[in-house]
């Protein structure tokens, strides 16, 4: 139902406001499911190969926009878990007609949360030094950012994003992010905007 609110929502947006730009935020992409407990174990497991269980957990970590946006059809590992899970052959044939995509996706990423919350901070608490662990950090950034990219091949907006305990390891990660934005420009990757959030 969420799915196809997204789609029928995007429908509306551009039926009734001339030349929007839509901006869809999908925040846990590219974290490992494992960290946020409960779907990891419902998915189907076992017997399938690698490349089909990466299929798998990406289409998984961005439910249910990888629906709503074409990425689950047809032969789709995923279809056989939604089916088990009751979705039906109609609902999934009316996602093969009317699936869409944003202009844009977002995409939150807060290193603090999703990769260090068991050592306090992207530091460990000054455990590791500033300019190594702050490479460390915008490298998760990097990799969710090019991961979202390559999954939907869409522009990718860092919609959320911030680190540190300190006022210098923010400022550091500040300015890794600078980095980050220039490296991207220099290979026009296309990243279109980053907002600190705190």
């Amino acid at each position: 139902r969420v799915a196809k609110g997204m789609v029928l929502e995007m429908r509306a947006i551009r039926e009734a406001t001339p030349d929007p730009v839509i901006v869809s935020v999908d925040p846990f992409f590219n974290i490992q499911l494992e960290r946020y407990g409960s779907l990891a174990r419902y998915l189907p497991r076992g017997s399938e190969d690698e490349a089909t269980q990466k299929e798998v957990t990406n289409a998984a970590s961005v439910f249910p926009s990888s629906l709503a946006y074409g990425k689950i059809k047809g032969q789709h590992p995923m279809v056989r878990f939604l089916t088990e899970q009751g979705v039906t052959a109609r609902d999934l044939e009316w996602f093969e007609r009317h699936s869409a995509l944003p202009d844009i996706l977002g995409t939150n990423f807060y290193p603090d949360i999703g990769v260090y919350s068991k050592e306090g901070d992207f530091t460990r608490k000054g455990a590791v030094p500033l300019a190594q662990a702050v490479r460390e950090a915008t490298g998760y950034v990097i990799k969710a950012l090019r991961n979202a990219q390559g999954y939907f091949n869409l522009p990718v907006y860092l919609t959320e994003t911030s680190a540190g305990l300190t006022t210098e390891a923010k400022v550091a990660y500040i300015n890794a992010l600078y980095d980050m934005v220039r490296d991207f420009r220099k290979e026009n990757f296309p990243l279109v905007g980053i907002n600190w959030w705190r």
